[in-house]
């Protein structure tokens, strides 16, 4: 039999290595090479075999290349250069372990985030299964049944009554399992919430020892209970476990990794509010990690709870910043929460919804855990009470308008909670900030999701903030900047000047700075640009964000870069070729199509001026309607029609013959496209008028057909003006409107 070739399989796709996913990544390349029988070569503690030994090197050596490709295959551009000189693949993986493994937290007792302790957190292991059968059938097995299918007939238990008398009879089925699938009684009869009095009883009969039974996936009874799903029988039952025994608390679900305390706030929906609140009255702090504190701190905020995550943070800031289970942080969670940013929201509001959104005040502070949180009948005291009348004339409260003074309030709230983050950080240098995993993710994610308010209160408690880099080398200006963050951008000029002058100038690994970032335009800019209307007005984006950051831009910023081997201007013409021959397609189709438009308007009003309605008097030569209204208004309507539509062609002609330079699309081309535009509507709709005036005059005034035909024939007019009047809109308000982009420096914090 020929033997099985060791070869990756050519389907075979591994997960990218980065610089946030070394642990997942491990674990899939690992299994691929113990799969491909190559692990061998990378974890081998014996040397390399000798060159002499000819056979046994050469399988080495193939072996080595195939692990080593692999490896080097499921690296990122970023991470390649680290392990490009590697020799062997020994050599690649211990270089990626030692650049890119979590330090793991301490086994022993060490002294975390603000004092708080790590712990050694209890993980059972869990025993194999013994069922004890009397005779040919388990003595035990209707009592299970019972517990799995309730009282029944077939189960010989009718009622609660039986069972309790069976307990009572057999104390020791308590320690026994389900003959199958080997699951303890205790974890069965929280199954169903007409068990409860049993399992009380079950718990009476069982030792403190025997409450730390596990089921077969390691669970202790008090955490199968948190995921029980009925709260009544959980509280219940939890209750009756910890006061026997205080050590179910500090147990770990090997599942989850997680003690009970933030397992139930894991699982737990809005029933099982008791449950949470329970526990975490009788959880000891130090019966936790700070990453087991972080977990709780990063689901509570998920769920909109903030009264746990502050106990926690005024008295470990620093588990804002700590990793939590899932390798992210609370502060991470917190700048992806939508309750955080007003401005998302606050978009989709009407006039009324937002005026009682800017008058809820006096928002309450953050209640402590266990307290009740009464916000019924909670008055918007900022607002007058004529203005109360108006938004809200009925006196009727709706759900809506509860629902608003809720996020207001949970807005202001949260970012009590972000201020009280924001203490651990006020004193920590850059060097400190950059090792913190944590904090790097949540800045970049705050921009990501463009929470500038988030990042406006990170920079006020920690200017240095802003220096912070990814993987690229990039802080979260310059990635803004790349990804087209307008908002996020401009917290540069809250900096102070020579902060943003060295940021602007400041290289990524790729020997690009900003100026050369905004030059560029990869697919991530373009998606960032993509909700503008059509290829000129983005080429009018980017020329605006090129001036913007090269005027902030020192003179040693403009030199040539080491990646292209062009200077910022030379990089922003290469990659903005493609989009700069669309928008000069695209306004060059506008004109074309809009000169054929005025240049029959052009036609029509030239030749209406000789051929006047009614015709002349015979005698005199004048026009027969002279000294009617009717006349006037038709030959000043004509005139107007007549001169704006050639102007309007001339125009759009000098649009077509225009040189369309980068710099043209900024000002030059909108504004001819805005005066083209602007002179043809008028056009259009004085020859609307003109056209009414005569039909009035032939037809003497008889508005019963008067109206239908002025009406109908305005239909093509007027669909030509919906379809073009946005895109007027739209050039006008970006080459005319409000900048995008704040101006000045040093402004003052809006808090």
């Amino acid at each position: 039999m020929a033997a099985a070739r060791v070869v990756p399989s050519a389907n075979t796709i591994l997960e990218v290595l980065n610089l946030y996913n070394y642990e997942d990544w491990s674990r899939r390349v690992r299994i691929y090479l113990k799969a491909e029988g190559l692990w061998e070569v990378v974890k081998a503690t014996a040397e390399t075999p000798n060159k002499e030994d000819t056979d046994e090197y050469r399988g080495w050596k193939k072996k080595n290349a195939k692990a080593h490709h692999a490896i080097q295959n499921s690296c990122g551009t970023d991470v390649f250069g680290f392990i490009r000189d590697s020799r062997t693949a020994k050599d690649a993986w211990a270089t990626l372990a030692k650049m890119f493994k979590p330090v793991p937290a301490s086994n022993n007792t060490d002294e975390g985030s603000d004092g708080l302790q790590l712990k050694d957190l209890e993980i059972k292991e869990v025993t194999e299964v013994e069922v004890k059968v009397d005779g040919q059938r388990n003595i035990y097995e209707p009592f299970f049944k019972c517990l799995e299918d309730g009282y029944s007939s077939t189960s010989g238990f009718s009622r609660e009554e039986d069972v309790l008398e069976f307990l009572k009879q057999h104390p020791e089925t308590v320690r026994e399992r389900h003959p199958s699938s080997g699951m303890p009684a205790l974890h069965l009869s929280l199954s169903r919430s007409e068990n409860e009095e049993i399992a009380k009883r079950m718990v009476q009969l069982m030792t403190a020892d025997e409450l730390e039974i596990l089921d077969p996936s390691g669970r202790t009874a008090l955490s199968y209970g948190v995921d029980a799903r009925y709260n009544e029988i959980s509280v219940a039952v939890a209750k009756c476990m910890v006061e026997k025994n205080e050590r179910l608390l500090s147990i770990v679900d090997p599942s989850t990794n997680m003690i009970p305390l933030v397992r139930a706030h894991q699982v737990g929906a809005r029933r099982d509010v008791r449950v949470r609140a329970y526990l975490f009255s009788v959880t000891p702090l130090d019966t936790m990690c700070v990453h087991q504190a972080a977990q709780l701190i990063s689901l509570c905020l998920k769920q909109g709870n903030l009264e746990i995550p502050m106990h926690l943070l005024n008295r470990y800031p620093s588990l804002g910043i700590t990793e939590d289970l899932s390798g992210q942080s609370p502060l991470y969670t917190l700048a992806g929460c939508d309750f955080i940013t007003a401005e998302k929201f606050i978009e989709t509001f009407t006039f009324r919804e937002r005026i009682i959104y800017d008058h809820v005040s006096n928002v309450p502070p953050i209640n402590a855990p266990g307290v009740e949180d009464n916000r019924s009948g909670f008055e918007d005291q900022g607002m007058s009470s004529l203005l109360r009348l108006a938004v809200n004339p009925f006196g009727i409260c709706g759900n809506d308008d509860d629902w608003i003074r809720e996020q207001k309030i949970l807005h202001v709230q949260s970012l009590t909670l972000l201020d009280r983050i924001c203490d651990a950080i006020r004193n920590k240098n850059v060097a400190e900030m950059q090792e913190n995993n944590a904090l790097r993710k949540a800045i970049f994610r705050a921009a990501e999701t463009e929470n500038v308010e988030f990042l406006r209160r990170m920079f006020k408690a920690n200017e240095r903030i802003a220096e912070i880099t990814n993987g690229k080398d990039r802080t979260v200006l310059q990635y803004a900047a790349d990804y087209r963050l307008e908002k996020v951008y401009n917290l540069i000029h809250e900096l102070d000047f020579w902060n943003a002058i060295d940021i602007c100038k400041r290289k990524d690994k790729f020997d690009n700075n900003m100026l050369h970032i905004v030059g560029s335009f990869p697919s991530h800019a373009q998606a960032g640009i993509g909700h503008i209307r059509g290829a000129a007005l983005q080429m009018q984006r980017e020329v605006q964000w090129y001036t913007e950051v090269f005027v902030l831009t020192p003179w040693q910023g403009k030199e040539i870069n080491k990646t292209d081997q062009l200077q910022p201007s030379e990089v922003f013409a290469k990659y903005h070729k493609d989009l700069m021959k669309e928008g000069e397609n695209s306004m060059k189709e506008t004109a074309t199509s809009c000169t054929v438009v005025g240049a029959l308007i052009v036609t029509m009003m030239f030749a209406a001026a000789f051929t006047i309605p009614g015709g002349n008097n015979g005698d005199t030569g004048f026009p027969i309607f002279s000294n009617e209204k009717a006349f006037m208004i038709f030959m000043v309507s004509d005139a107007i029609s007549l001169f704006s539509s050639t102007t309007s062609v001339m125009i759009f002609l000098g649009i077509l013959t225009s040189r369309y330079k980068m710099t043209d699309f900024v000002k030059s081309l909108p504004s001819k496209m805005i005066a083209g535009l602007f002179t043809l509507f008028l056009s259009v709709a004085t020859m609307t008028i003109a056209f009414s005036a005569a039909l009035y005059m032939m037809l003497d005034g008889k508005p019963w057909i008067i109206v239908p035909v002025v009406l109908l024939s305005s239909v093509p007019i007027a669909s030509f003006v919906w379809m073009q009047f946005p895109f007027f809109v739209e050039i006008f308000v970006s080459t005319y409107g409000k900048s995008i982009f704040a101006k000045g420096f040093r402004k003052r914090m809006i808090v």
